[in-house]
């Protein structure tokens, strides 16, 4: 099957990145640069947008001349493929002369993804919406959408017109803030990275989707519970301290391969710097919810730490942040642990497990299951496998060794450094 695509300089981006990779899976592409940029925004409905969508609909004008009696799919390039999709689409065309994704669960279409019928019918309307957008295609406004929505609306094309599943073929739908507030279908076969505008927040959408069903796909198999293990021995609380960097990302592989390997749901104890305390990471923390028992969060100003604590840097390695950086971190964990605490007297249980984590770490393996463990012992991962030593930034292990070492401040500046 024919797939044709039409884009300027600005966009380019995307037919390089998300749409060409994906899309030649399956389709034959047939692509066309129109080299003038008359929107230099590249922004939806600004100056020149018009004049844009105009030159898109004579690419497909020529296209269904060249193709007439065949069916061809039309598509904007911030566009990505995520799974194999063209037995569905034929099998929705059935019937139709025409077959849009769907821009609203009001059933408007989205002219960015469509499958047309090549014939003089559909050759017919095309030429009416170029005719249309040439009389205003000098002013600002929205594009072809609207002139096809319109004629719809007129009824007088006589076409046989379709609409494809919201969630196989999907958009956000709705204005958003933040990709975290997106609500991303496990089942989606296409997206299309619009209700946003502008290159940078479009490719921030096309790299959270990508992320998101990377997940959902991989090979995640838990794996069975030791039958020699008490199955009653599963409170786990998971802690997470220091600063949310890349919580967007990080957050969708601490669900999926970490979250949802556990035997149950752990208590969420967090806690973090106040500059992190933004309406993302609340959203963020917020998606963990399905996945989380009881949430325990709490953020705090970062203090002014001892000047002869800040002193104690002889033979440290060069870091970014220097020794201040270390303590911050640790002081952060260190009230995690005592808000740990607080919660487990608060409960009317202990924890069997705990788990600690810096939030900004991404896993590209499934944990162990728990259930295959002893919590007598300590769990660590190795450091970089280069310096033989252990790994920082996640541990996990029953309360007591947890909860000490998550105290590592006080060990180091009153024990360890002296």
């Amino acid at each position: 099957m024919k797939l044709y695509t039409f884009y300027t300089p600005s966009h380019k981006v995307f037919y390089k990145n998300y749409f060409l990779p994906t899309a030649k899976k399956e389709f034959e592409v047939i692509s066309h640069c129109h080299l003038k940029q008359y929107c230099n925004s590249a922004s939806f409905s600004e100056d020149g947008w018009r004049e844009t969508q105009y030159n898109k609909v004579l690419f497909w004008i020529d296209a269904v001349k060249e193709n007439m009696g065949d069916v061809i799919l039309c598509s904007d390039v911030d566009v990505q493929f995520l799974a194999p999709c063209k037995k569905d689409l034929t099998n929705t065309m059935k019937g139709h002369d025409l077959v849009f994704q769907q821009n609203h669960p009001n059933g408007g279409i989205c002219s960015g993804f469509f499958m047309c019928r090549c014939s003089y019918k559909t050759e017919n309307f095309l030429n009416i919406i170029a005719i249309r957008l040439k009389k205003v295609m000098h002013e600002s406004g929205g594009g072809e959408q609207f002139v096809m929505s319109d004629l719809f609306k007129e009824g007088w094309h006589g076409l046989k017109v379709g609409r494809l599943d919201l969630n196989k073929y999907w958009s956000p739908r709705f204005k958003y803030e933040d990709v975290s507030e997106l609500d991303v279908p496990e089942n989606i076969l296409v997206h299309h990275a619009n209700w946003t505008v502008g290159i940078d927040n479009k490719s921030d959408q096309l790299d959270y989707v990508n992320t998101f069903i990377s997940q959902v796909r991989s090979n995640f198999i838990p794996m069975l519970p030791s039958k020699n293990y008490k199955v009653d021995k599963n409170r786990i609380a998971l802690c997470l301290s220091s600063l949310l960097r890349d919580f967007d990302v990080s957050s969708i592989s601490l669900i999926f391969r970490i979250l949802k390997c556990l035997p149950s749901k752990p208590d969420l104890i967090g806690y973090f710097p106040d500059i992190c305390k933004t309406k993302k990471n609340l959203a963020i923390l917020d998606s963990l919810s399905p996945y989380i028992n009881k949430s325990f969060i709490k953020f705090s100003k970062d203090p002014t730490l001892p000047e002869d604590h800040l002193l104690m840097k002889e033979n440290m390695a060069i870091q970014k942040s220097g020794i201040e950086g270390n303590l911050l971190q640790w002081r952060s964990m260190k009230h995690c642990a005592k808000l740990l605490k607080e919660t487990q007297d608060s409960n009317e249980y202990n924890y069997d497990w705990v788990i600690w984590s810096r939030p900004d770490l991404y896993f590209f393996n499934t944990m162990d299951n728990l259930l295959n463990l002893s919590n007598k012992f300590f769990y660590l991962c190795a450091h970089d496998n280069h310096l033989k030593g252990l790994n920082d930034r996640f541990c996990v292990g029953n309360f007591h060794d947890v909860y000490n070492r998550m105290n590592i401040y006080d060990y180091f500046v009153n024990k360890w450094y002296p």
